[in-house]
C-alpha cells in the first residue's frame, strides 16, 4: 500500500513514523516554496521599476510569465555591452538576499534540496560569468534560461520522486514489522489457549 494513497480504515490505526515525517516534510516544503516565491516576486517587482530592470526587460526573457518576445530575445546575436553587464550584476545583487534565504530554507528542509538549490544558483552564476567574459551572446543566455526552466522543474520533480519512494519504503517496512508483531502475538495467544485446553483434556482422564 502506497504511503500517499493510504487511507486508514480502522479507528485504532496509528500513523507510521514515515507518514508523520512525510506530512511534516510536505508542510515545511510548502512553506519554503511559498516564502521563496514571495521573496522573488517582491524583489522582481522592485527591480523592474529601476532603470536597470527596465533595460534588462527589453533584452532578457521574463522568468515569471511566457515572454511574448521570447523568439526575438533568443535571436539576439551580440555580446552584452558594458551597461548591460552592469545591469546583470545589479540584478544578481538584487536577488541575492532571496537566494541566500532560499538556500538556508531548502537545506533545512532536506540536504538533497539544499544541494539542488545550490546547484541551480551555481548554474546561474556560471552563465553570468560567460556573459561578462563575452563567451556567449545575449541570445545564448536567453536560450539557456529557456532550456533550464524545463530542466530545473524536472530535477525538482525527480528529487521529490526519490524522497517519496524512500518514505514509502520506510512506511511499508514499518507496516510489515507491525504485521509480524501482530502475528507473533496471535501465535502466543493461540499457544496459551492450546495449553489451557490440553490441561483440561488431561484432567478428564
Amino acid at each position: 500500500m502506497g504511503l500517499l494513497g493510504l487511507v486508514a480504515g480502522c479507528a485504532s490505526y496509528q500513523p507510521t513514523q514515515a507518514e508523520r515525517e512525510a506530512e511534516a516534510f510536505v508542510a515545511q516544503h510548502d512553506r519554503a516554496v511559498a516564502e521563496a516565491e514571495t521573496c522573488l516576486r517582491e524583489a522582481r517587482a522592485a527591480f523592474q521599476r529601476t532603470p536597470a530592470g527596465r533595460r534588462l526587460k527589453a533584452i532578457i526573457i521574463s522568468a515569471e510569465v511566457r515572454d511574448p518576445q521570447l523568439i526575438e530575445k533568443m535571436a539576439i546575436d551580440r555580446s552584452a555591452i558594458r551597461q548591460e553587464k552592469q545591469d546583470l550584476l545589479d540584478s544578481r545583487a538584487n536577488y541575492a538576499p532571496c537566494n541566500e534565504a532560499g538556500l538556508r530554507a531548502f537545506t533545512a528542509l532536506h540536504p538533497a534540496y539544499g544541494s539542488l538549490y545550490a546547484e541551480l544558483l551555481v548554474d546561474n552564476d556560471e552563465l553570468l560569468v560567460q556573459v561578462l567574459k563575452d563567451e556567449i551572446t545575449i541570445g545564448d543566455l536567453n536560450r539557456a534560461y529557456n532550456r533550464r526552466d524545463v530542466a530545473d522543474a524536472k530535477k525538482w520533480n525527480a528529487l521529490w520522486g526519490e524522497l517519496r519512494r524512500d518514505y514509502n519504503a520506510a512506511h511499508n517496512a514499518e507496516l510489515e514489522r507491525r504485521e509480524a508483531a501482530a502475528r507473533q502475538r496471535e501465535l502466543e495467544t493461540i499457544s496459551r489457549e492450546i495449553q489451557v485446553l490440553g490441561l483440561q483434556v488431561r484432567s478428564l482422564e
